[in-house]
């Protein structure tokens, strides 16, 4: 079902980079990269409809990462926590960790990432 919101991003008129720019910022509480803003216009291209990319943003691991921080640290996520989660997720942290893990670190599942958030000192402080 889509929200009051999602059809406010929906069918706002606009190109498809100003649709993006919207989601983004209301889903992710950032502008486009330069891979997120080619995938999703390629997708959109290729037949994805607006909601098809609204929905696959909102199922994403960062979404899920945004909303975990809302929850859980009572904050918004800011671009350390993103990058540093968001390489958990694919396996690269970072960038630090490689003298810990070493180039085979393995990627994280949801689970995984909430379980180290919340041995996180700023965690046990809020808990």
């Amino acid at each position: 079902m889509v929200t009051a919101q999602e059809k406010r991003v929906l069918c706002d008129p606009g190109s498809d980079k100003e649709f993006l720019e919207r989601v983004y910022q209301s889903e992710l509480n950032r502008e486009p990269d330069k891979e997120g803003y080619e995938y999703w216009t390629n997708a959109l291209n290729n037949g994805d409809t607006r909601e098809q990319v609204l929905m696959n943003i909102k199922i994403s691991d960062e979404k899920w990462l945004v909303d975990t921080y809302k929850k859980e640290l009572n904050r918004e996520i800011d671009d350390e926590g993103r990058n540093w989660w968001m390489g958990d997720f694919r396996g690269q942290g970072s960038g630090k960790e490689h003298l810990t893990y070493g180039s085979d670190r393995p990627a994280q599942t949801r689970d995984q990432v909430l379980a180290n958030i919340k041995q996180s000192e700023e965690y046990k402080l809020k808990h």
